[in-house]
């Protein structure tokens, strides 16, 4: 069944943080007015989201392949640990979901920058561990409703990951075999040798798995160093063309009040011209003037 308070409640959650109280408000008393005090009081709810949550919010209501590209992954990449695949075949598979989240976090980094949000309120880090706190299952609010960000350990994008089921047991189920079709049971030596031999199977494919998911984090950590810097580097490109722009602005000013002056020192020469020109034009006045008075004499 429909919402049928869906796109209001979505319009709400795309304001900014600060305009959403008012908006919320404003509507939370139309609703009452025109009968709907469950809406009502549903809208009055409505909580401000932290700027790391409504970046997310944002992401899920602009670009919510992202997202989707993210929970994909991390999907694979838990089915593919429960299979106990090989090394390179799993590193891969996290390299595909460090790669869908870096998508996620930029995004929501973008969009916090769009509206004025400085680093010290959006830091990428807090965006990337709520992101993977939700693909790990952690929260109740969901993109598009986020209001609070999320915790998660640097093994949270692992989270329901189990160990392999089918560790091979060797000899333990031909024993089960022979009892099956009446042949002698192994000797207890046997079985214990068949025990000792799945243990070390399972610890060592609990030790390659240790050394992937460490080999993960280290990979999960370098990009994020990575991205850290291209944030800082992406800053510093927008105060130095800040700079740029405000030296480009005085320069301009400067420049048009040279051209006044320029008008002005021009207004002035024409004047001066005019006043020479209307001095030539008495002084020849009163040299014909002196010249009539003197052939009368």
């Amino acid at each position: 069944m429909t919402d049928p308070l869906q796109e209001q409640i979505d319009r709400l959650f795309r304001l900014p943080p600060g305009d959403l109280v008012e908006a919320r408000n404003a509507l939370a008393d139309e609703l009452k007015r025109a009968g709907d005090k469950a809406g009502a009081a549903r809208v009055k709810a409505i909580k401000r989201a932290v700027p790391v949550a409504w970046a997310i919010n944002h992401v899920w209501f602009e670009q919510p392949d992202l997202l989707e590209r993210a929970r994909a992954v991390t999907e694979e990449l838990r089915e593919l640990h429960g299979q106990g695949v090989d090394a390179k075949r799993l590193t891969a598979a996290v390299e595909q979901q460090r790669v869908a989240m870096q998508a996620v976090v930029e995004a929501a980094l973008r969009a916090g920058r769009a509206i004025g949000m400085s680093e010290n309120a959006l830091p990428p880090r807090k965006v990337h561990t709520t992101v993977q706190a939700w693909l790990a299952g952690k929260g109740d609010e969901a993109p598009g409703r986020m209001t609070q960000e999320l915790e998660a350990s640097g093994f949270d994008a692992f989270a329901g990951m189990t160990l392999p089921a089918n560790v091979p047991m060797t000899a333990a189920p031909r024993a089960t075999e022979a009892a099956e079709h009446d042949v002698a049971p192994v000797t207890a030596a046997a079985s214990d040798a068949a025990q000792r031999a799945a243990r070390e199977h399972a610890e060592r494919v609990v030790a390659q798995l240790e050394r992937t998911a460490a080999a993960a984090l280290e990979l999960l950590q370098r990009r994020e160093a990575e991205q850290a810097a291209a944030v800082r580097a992406l800053d510093q490109a927008h105060t130095s063309l800040r700079e740029a722009e405000r030296q480009l602005a005085e320069l301009r000013a400067m420049l048009e009040q040279r051209a006044r002056d320029a008008d002005r020192r021009t207004a002035a020469l024409d004047e001066a011209r005019a006043q020479r020109e209307q001095a030539e034009a008495a002084a020849a006045a009163a040299r014909a003037e002196l010249a009539a008075l003197s052939s009368e004499g």
